[in-house]
């Protein structure tokens, strides 16, 4: 999937008669409308705490990494503890998946 559905797309499509499904009242119709704009909401709202938990997760490497180093031991910049974390890889993984990519 390259990214989040778009609502009006879907709609546009079902409106000129696709054939996506049953043909759906002027009430049905918005129903629908209105329920695709709160998923596609939801979505957004989702992607953006992925996002902040991802940067969160960097952050605390950082904070480890300056602590090591202040101790006086040596430890991989963060760029390359980053690429090769394995939670980290999951969730770039999934936010290019939902084009939401880190």
């Amino acid at each position: 999937m390259s990214g989040p559905v778009e609502v009006l797309a879907v709609l546009t499509h079902h409106a000129n008669g696709l054939r996506l499904g049953p043909k759906l009242t002027r009430a049905q119709f918005e129903r629908v409308a209105d329920d695709l704009e709160r998923v596609h909401a939801a979505v957004a709202e989702l992607i953006k705490d992925h996002k902040a938990l991802y940067k969160h997760y960097v952050s605390t490497l950082e904070s480890a990494r300056d602590k090591i180093i202040d101790l006086g031991g040596d430890c991989d910049p963060v760029d390359r503890m980053e690429q090769s974390d394995p939670v980290l890889a999951q969730s770039r993984a999934i936010l290019a998946r939902v084009g939401g990519a880190s």
